[in-house]
């Protein structure tokens, strides 16, 4: 039997006895959850909490790629600021802890102003643009920054 072969062995043997030398149900639920140590009630909660995580996941997905794709409109200046801050204000809202986010910064007086700094940053974090267009752009979205109603 060669080096890699044994420590698999090995490493199998010392899992499978460090799981069955605990016997306490929570160490068997998170090591071998298949073996029916659930019941019922506690497998549909666990499968509506799997389900309500991954469908935030999926809108924190989609509200980060219009974004970035905002992101890259305004540098490209298909887009004014103001009109972006319009589309991306109520996606911002839905997310939890947004309406207070900007309080705790400075200079974000309200939503709508954390909501247009949030794009400014994105702008500023786009891969690949160059660095004077991204100095011409940064200039442009500040200007604007400062007359958005």
């Amino acid at each position: 039997m060669n080096i890699a072969r044994f420590g698999l062995v090995m490493g199998v043997a010392l899992f499978a006895s460090i799981a069955f030398s605990f016997g306490s149900r929570s160490v068997s639920r998170s090591v071998w959850p298949c073996m029916g140590m659930y019941d019922n009630s506690e497998l549909a909660e666990l499968a509506a909490r799997s389900d309500e995580l991954d469908a935030k996941k999926e809108r924190l997905y989609w509200a980060i790629e219009i974004a970035n794709s905002l992101a890259a409109q305004l540098a490209a200046g298909f887009v004014s600021l103001e009109d972006a801050t319009t589309r991306m204000e109520p996606i911002l809202r839905e997310r939890g802890g947004f309406e207070t986010s900007g309080s705790r910064t400075p200079g974000f007086v309200c939503p709508r102003r954390a909501t247009a700094r949030y794009l400014i940053d994105k702008v500023q974090q786009l891969p690949g643009v160059n660095p004077n267009r991204l100095e011409d752009v940064s200039r442009r979205l500040e200007a604007e920054y400062v007359t958005l109603r």
